[in-house]
């Protein structure tokens, strides 16, 4: 559960000029860019959903070439996403996040797989040993998935949607 944060969404930016030494808010077209990228959202009435606003707002901040910056603030506040790669391209955005979550998953997997195998083999090993094959199953599951990710983004996966 999240501790108890303002919600910067609830304190939109002002659309008026902005004052001396302020930036201005970003293009809109290289934060939705950044958007797609770090949390996945795949189009505009999407992320009104998220943001808990009208889709049309979204289509006006981009014919007005703005991405708001109180979006921005929500946005990398709810997905603990960086604002400066929201805004700037700085950092690598969710990818720590995505790595330490892949970390985990394999982890997670490896080891269910593991257990699974030793009940329909009803083989014994010892905890040294457990860790040793659990070590080897995880190193060939995320080889395995990167290979097939990389398949699959060069379009010669076989069991991707036409």
């Amino acid at each position: 559960m999240k501790d108890k944060k303002t919600d910067p969404a609830k304190h939109p930016a002002s659309s008026g000029p902005q004052p001396a030494g302020c930036a201005p808010e970003p293009p809109f077209d290289e934060v939705w860019g950044r958007v797609r990228e770090a949390i996945g959202v795949k189009n505009q009435s999407q992320l009104a959903d998220i943001l808990e606003i009208r889709t049309p707002s979204i289509t006006g901040a981009k014919q007005r070439g703005i991405f708001p910056l109180a979006w921005a603030y929500k946005l990398a506040w709810l997905y603990s996403v960086s604002l400066d790669f929201l805004l700037f391209g700085a950092g690598e955005g969710r990818q720590a996040v995505a790595q330490e979550n892949a970390a985990a998953s394999y982890s997670d997997s490896g080891a269910q797989m593991l257990e699974e195998a030793l009940q329909l083999t009803g083989a014994t090993v010892s905890a040294k040993q457990k860790a040793a094959i659990l070590e080897i199953v995880r190193e060939e599951l995320k080889t395995t998935t990167v290979q097939m990710l990389r398949a699959l983004k060069r379009g010669s996966f076989g069991g991707q949607d036409e």
